[in-house]
C-alpha cells in the first residue's frame, strides 16, 4: 500500500468521528499492512479533526492517521487543530498510535492537540496519551526522526509531551518543539525525546539553515528544486504562508496562512482556549478588566449551553474586545441578557476584532439600544461564517439579529 503527493483542503470543515468511532485520521483511519504515506499534508484552516471514541478502549485519533502497526510515513505535514473525545486513548497531531514497524521522517505539524474531559471532569478509567505528533509509541522497532511540532498547546491528558506523550523502547530522537507550546497550560523544557530540542519562532519563520538541519540539505531549498520549498521571508512583516510547503503540491494560501500566525511573535499573541462556561466566563472578565488586547486569540472547543442565566457581555467601551475569537463550528446555546441596557450580545462592544465559525442558538435580548445577538456594538470589526437560531430581541433603537450598531 503506498500513498503519495495527495493532499486534503478543509477550508473550515473538519473531519469528524461520532462518540462511536474507534479509529480517526484525517488521512487513514487505520493501518494495518505495511505501507508508505509520503509527501502529503492536510490544511484544515479552522476546522479539526475530530472524533469521540468507543468504550472499548485502544483507540486512536490523529491529524494524518489514527492508527499504524507497519510501515514509513515521511515528508508530510499537517495544520489543523486534532481534538478527541473523553474516551479516546491515543491522540496525535500527526498520528494516534504506532507501534511494531513504524518509521517518521521529516514530518511537522501545527495548530492545537487537546483532549476532552467529560462533563464530570474526568476521562473514562483508561490510561491517555496525548503529543504534539503522536500520541503513544510502543516497539522498539518504532522511529521517529527530524520531526517538529509546532502546536501553540497540547492538554488535557495523562502521559503528555510537545513530540509524544509516551516511547517505550521507541528510538525518538533530532526532533524538535516549539520553546512557547503549552503543555496542559504550561511551558515545558526540551531536550528529553517526549518534548524534543526546544526551537524558536525566528528559527522555524525564516532559518532556511534550521530546514535543512532537520530534513536534511537534499530535502529543501529555496528554488523549488527539492522536496520541500520555503521561501525567504520577512519574519516581523510577511504574512504568508513562512513554514516549509511540499514543492510538487504548491505552497498554501494567504487565507491559510493565517492558522499559524501565532508562530510569529509580532505581535506576542496570548492563546485562550474555551472549553467549557467557566472558560468563556473568565474570557469575559479578562477583556472586560482589560488585561486582554489586541493580542488575544481566543478558540471555542466545545458546545455550550449558558443555561439562560444572566450573561454579561464579553467587551465594554471601556475595554472593547480587540482580539480574534475561532468558534470552530461549535454552538453556544441559552443566551439571556434582561440587565443591561445598551450595548447588549455575546460580545457587547468590539473595536478591530474578528470574530468568525460559531452558532447562537436560543437567545433573548431585552435592552434599549445597540442589540444583537452576536455583538450590541461593532466598530471596524469582521464577522464572518455567523448562523443565528431561534433569537429573540427587545429594543427600542439599534437593534439587529446579528449586530445592533456597525460602524466604520
Amino acid at each position: 500500500c503506498s500513498i503519495s503527493s495527495c493532499s486534503v483542503i478543509g477550508n473550515g470543515h473538519s473531519v469528524s468521528g461520532s462518540e462511536k468511532t474507534d479509529y480517526v485520521g484525517g488521512f487513514i483511519g487505520y493501518i494495518d499492512v505495511e505501507g508508505t504515506v509520503n509527501n502529503c499534508f492536510i490544511l484544515l484552516g479552522n476546522g479539526m479533526v475530530k472524533g469521540g471514541g468507543a468504550a472499548t478502549g485502544y483507540i486512536g485519533l490523529g491529524g494524518l492517521i489514527g492508527w499504524m502497526t507497519k510501515g514509513s510515513v515521511t515528508n508530510c505535514f499537517v495544520s489543523g487543530e486534532v481534538k478527541s473525545g473523553s474516551s479516546v486513548e491515543y491522540t496525535g497531531g500527526l498520528i494516534g498510535y504506532i507501534y511494531d514497524e513504524v518509521t517518521v521522517n521529516n514530518c511537522y505539524t501545527t495548530q492545537g492537540v487537546s483532549q476532552e474531559v467529560s462533563q464530570e471532569g474526568t476521562r473514562d478509567g483508561h490510561d491517555h496519551y496525548l503529543g504534539g505528533l503522536v500520541g503513544r509509541i510502543y516497539g522498539d522497532n518504532c522511529h521517529v526522526h527530524h520531526c517538529v511540532a509546532l502546536n501553540p498547546s497540547v492538554k488535557q491528558s495523562d502521559y503528555i509531551g510537545r513530540v509524544t506523550g509516551y516511547r517505550g523502547d521507541a528510538d525518538v530522537s533530532q526532533n524538535y518543539g516549539w520553546n512557547k507550546m503549552k503543555v496542559n497550560d504550561e511551558t515545558v523544557a526540551g531536550g528529553s525525546p517526549e518534548n524534543g530540542d526546544d526551537v524558536s519562532s525566528e528559527d522555524v519563520w525564516e532559518s532556511l539553515s534550521f530546514w535543512q538541519n532537520v530534513f536534511g540539505t537534499d530535502s529543501i531549498s529555496y528554488d523549488g528544486t527539492k522536496t520541500w520549498t520555503i521561501d525567504k521571508y520577512n519574519y516581523e512583516s510577511d504574512k504568508s504562508w513562512g513554514l516549509p510547503y511540499l514543492t510538487r503540491l504548491g505552497k498554501p494560501s494567504d487565507e491559510q496562512a493565517k492558522q499559524i500566525q501565532y508562530l510569529n511573535s509580532q505581535p506576542p499573541y496570548i492563546f485562550v482556549d474555551i472549553y467549557s462556561v467557566d472558560d468563556l466566563k473568565q474570557f469575559r472578565d479578562r477583556v472586560n478588566s482589560g488585561e486582554y488586547g489586541i493580542d488575544i486569540y481566543a478558540t471555542l472547543h466545545s458546545n455550550l449551553d449558558l443555561k439562560n442565566e444572566e450573561w454579561e457581555p464579553i467587551g465594554d467601551k471601556a475595554h472593547p474586545f480587540t482580539g480574534t475569537f475561532e468558534g470552530h463550528n461549535e454552538t453556544i446555546s441559552n443566551l439571556k441578557i434582561t440587565e443591561t441596557s445598551q450595548n447588549c450580545g455575546l460580545f457587547g462592544f468590539t473595536d478591530g476584532a474578528a470574530i468568525q465559525n460559531v452558532t447562537l442558538e436560543n437567545v433573548s435580548i431585552s435592552g434599549t439600544f445597540k442589540l444583537g445577538s452576536l455583538v450590541g456594538y461593532a466598530n471596524d470589526s469582521t464577522i464572518k461564517n455567523i448562523a443565528l437560531e431561534n433569537i429573540s430581541l427587545t429594543g427600542s433603537t439599534n437593534f439587529g439579529g446579528l449586530i445592533g450598531h456597525q460602524a466604520s
